[in-house]
């Protein structure tokens, strides 16, 4: 998942895998399994998933199975004198090549930005602290967008 051609911001995909996995985390406090998109019904497990697949992607399950973080010190061929050891880059273009190169910052650059939605993400998303948040905490004074719903029936199989 790319923001545009050419960019190499997995802030984006990190932080839309943290929003989706925060909505989950609202509809299961609401009581919302779902919602009707058209005629497909998006379930709460599909959206989860969603965002996993995304964070999979940044820790290395991708095309290439590169780990997106790290870079190497500037215009040198010296050792790397200080590495921020899980920071997240760039990331890979559009067809899923990453340059390591220190010339390369869209690709191999850790910033602020680029980590928070890491780090939210993969906060929103471990089962460490009891798989989401904590409904009477967070949402406690947000009302539903969404009707409760019950999730739809399993296709008809004759």
């Amino acid at each position: 998942m790319l923001s545009r051609e050419g960019s190499q911001d997995l802030q984006y995909v990190a932080n839309t895998a943290f929003l989706a996995s925060l909505f989950v985390d609202y509809m299961n406090a609401t009581r919302v399994r779902g919602w009707y998109c058209g005629p497909n019904y998006v379930s709460s497990d599909v959206l989860r998933s969603f965002a996993t697949s995304q964070m999979d992607y940044i820790l290395g399950k991708n095309p290439m199975n590169h780990e997106l973080w790290g870079w190497k010190w500037n215009n040198t061929n010296n050792a790397n004198p200080s590495n921020i050891t899980g920071a997240m880059v760039g990331g890979p273009d559009q067809f899923d090549q990453f340059s390591d190169l220190r010339g390369h910052y869209n690709n191999s650059e850790p910033t602020m930005a680029r980590n928070a939605g890491l780090v939210a993400a993969l906060v929103s998303l471990t089962t460490a602290a009891g798989n989401g948040i904590d409904k009477n905490t967070i949402f406690s004074a947000v009302p539903s967008l969404y009707p409760q719903t019950e999730p739809p029936p399993p296709p008809w199989k004759p």
